[in-house]
């Protein structure tokens, strides 16, 4: 999900997923591009940190990614020196569109895989930094397109939370990539981990901002399922509950 977030209760999402989420994917395909040995002798079943570490033994160093210069760029299927080449998720009449969609990026590689069963480590490690070049590009895309937009002409933080933030080859690509477009004055936060997977624990870190906001809920406020943050939301978004007041007893 991508989010404009102006103050604690201030929220417009740009961008959703439609199907599954990019961690999730690559779960799914670390499960088809490890070799067998690794899944095997795994003390892990954190596969997406796994398929970080076999791309790139060297870590950093392994790096080797030039950013597009367009967003027309970032939708060219690339053809590797093994033939084969990874379609970007969205088709090119949807390229422009603010939403994310993976579900077809597993079935690719599914078939990358079944068509080699012979495939060596080499090319699996291609396969695998691959993968995580058009996931994360695709991830980046509607970021340049939501900055792009003239709305957004005053954003200089980025903030990018949540599992798959701690991958450092994401976080490289993502400051090549707002670089290269024009965008270098935008910082770019990575949470740290402990606190992008605690749900009880940003719950109440955001319940300790609203306090000190001035926000006050009544007693006779429950809790809710499924609550948007969206102020467009059916349900009317954060504020949306009835029972909301300010710490001068004004009531909404």
């Amino acid at each position: 999900m991508l989010v404009h977030s102006s103050d604690i209760v201030s929220h417009s999402i740009l961008a959703e997923k439609t199907d599954i989420p990019v961690g999730n994917v690559l779960d799914k395909c670390a499960r088809d591009i490890l070799p067998a040995s690794l899944l095997d002798n795994g003390k892990s079943v954190m596969y997406g940190p796994m398929l970080e570490a076999f791309a790139f033994p060297n870590g950093a160093e392994g790096y080797d990614y030039t950013p597009p210069e367009t967003q027309r760029g970032l939708n060219m299927m690339k053809t590797t020196e093994f033939g084969w080449a990874i379609r970007p998720p969205l088709s090119e009449d949807k390229s422009s569109s603010m939403e994310f969609s993976y579900s077809g990026l597993g079935a690719i590689i599914r078939r990358i895989v079944e068509g080699n069963p012979e495939m060596s480590d080499l090319e699996r490690r291609v396969l695998a930094q691959e993968t995580m070049r058009v996931a994360f590009e695709h991830l980046a895309s509607r970021v340049l397109l939501a900055l792009s937009m003239p709305a957004m002409k005053d954003i200089s933080t980025l903030v990018v939370s949540g599992g798959v933030a701690s991958n450092q080859f994401l976080k490289y690509m993502l400051r090549s990539l707002l670089d290269k477009r024009g965008f270098e004055g935008v910082e770019v936060v990575f949470p740290p981990m402990s606190l992008c997977t605690d749900n009880a624990a940003m719950i109440a870190w955001t319940g300790i901002e609203m306090w000190e906001g001035g926000w006050r809920s009544g007693l006779n406020m429950r809790s809710l399922k499924k609550w948007a943050i969206d102020p467009e939301a059916a349900d009317g978004g954060i504020m949306g509950p009835e029972g909301w007041r300010r710490a001068d007893d004004t009531q909404l």
